[in-house]
């Protein structure tokens, strides 16, 4: 599982770069406690297990840290900026959808639109449960979720690749 290699990284390489996020170095410690206290709001949540799920957020980085955390709850996943694009995509067997609290905004179209559909949102900051120096424990078993990827490419309607989350 993809996420694994970034907690043994955050183990192995604890201040080593990982990622710079709005122009702040983020080591591979810090990233990895971020994603696991993200990942154990998650598990808190009223949400059903697997299905696809959307995440809808502007932030690159806060993006990944969703898409890792939920394909490896065993989600599969699409990323949006906004609802009107996850609409455009005609995805029928939608489950939930899932942003950070700074992207609240976004949902207002998905509570008006489709209010039995569930919305998750993620606090910042959010607390790890983690001691100061640890690093999150490695993920055993389960299933990392699919991806859809989409394209207009030059016709202007949606083209949806769904990558196989065994693989990639």
């Amino acid at each position: 599982m993809y996420l694994n290699e970034i907690y043994r990284h955050a183990r192995d390489y604890p201040d080593t770069i990982a990622v710079v996020h709005n122009g702040n170095p983020v080591t591979y410690r810090q990233f990895a406690v971020f994603i696991d206290a993200v990942r154990a709001h998650l598990e808190q949540s009223q949400l059903t297990q697997g299905g696809l799920v959307a995440t809808l957020t502007s932030n690159l980085y806060f993006d990944w840290v969703l898409l890792l955390d939920l394909r490896s709850l065993g989600y599969d996943t699409v990323s949006a900026t906004d609802w009107d694009v996850v609409e455009s995509l005609d995805l029928r067997d939608l489950r939930a959808v899932i942003c950070f609290a700074v992207q609240e905004h976004s949902l207002r179209d998905v509570i008006e639109k489709r209010p039995d559909l569930p919305v998750v949102t993620i606090p910042l900051p959010l607390h790890s449960k983690l001691k100061p120096g640890e690093s999150p424990e490695l993920i055993h078993g389960g299933r990392f979720g699919d991806h859809i990827l989409f394209s207009s490419g030059t016709t202007g309607d949606f083209k949806k690749l769904r990558y196989n989350g065994e693989v990639t």
